[in-house]
């Protein structure tokens, strides 16, 4: 992959308590770009060097969600779920529906 330097001005009292400023810098940039979908969680881990699980990990560190389906889509998903499953997983049902609204109070 080619790579090409970008540089910018911040004040300094913004980044003396860091212990590497340029890491961070990049990480928020890369941050940046998976928050305004301009790239994958998977892009976005491999840009970090990190592996999906780590940068999964990485977001909820700073509370940020891996996955950005509105409340509307995990509701018709759950839909779905519940129609493919049936009565007989009434309890798995249940659960699923509780951890989900779960998600959704925390976001």
């Amino acid at each position: 992959m080619s790579t090409v330097e970008v540089s910018f001005a911040m004040p300094k009292d913004l980044i003396d308590d860091l212990d590497s400023p340029s890491d961070f810098g990049y990480q928020s940039f890369v941050l940046g770009l998976f928050l305004d979908e301009e790239i994958s969680l998977g892009k976005a881990a491999k840009l970090l060097n990190m592996s999906y699980d780590e940068f999964i990990d990485f977001l909820g560190k700073k509370k940020i969600p891996y996955f950005r389906n509105t409340p509307e889509e995990i509701n018709e998903a759950l839909e779905q779920l519940n129609s493919i499953l049936g009565q007989k997983n009434i309890f798995l049902n249940r659960e699923l529906n509780r951890e989900v609204q779960n998600f959704l109070d925390r976001t």
